[in-house]
């Protein structure tokens, strides 16, 4: 039997294990980043105005992380 892959949609250095992702300093910025993530995978067609709206998270933080390559459009 082949054995299934598992798809990682964040950018190459993710841990799975632990609460520590590329470039992240914090557990609050990782909880920050999967805010806007969970958002962002229900409403895709978000803007960054309206998900810093609808999650509490800067607009500066938000295009940070794509800069970042963390989330892609």
């Amino acid at each position: 039997m082949k054995k299934q892959q598992t798809v990682v949609l964040e950018k190459p250095g993710f841990e799975t294990k632990s609460t520590t992702l590329y470039g992240m300093q914090s557990d609050a910025e990782v909880d920050t980043y999967r805010k806007v993530r969970a958002y962002l995978l229900q409403n895709p067609r978000a803007n960054a105005m309206q998900v810093a709206n609808a999650t509490n998270v800067s607009v500066y933080k938000i295009t940070q992380f794509v800069r970042e390559g963390l989330l892609r459009h």
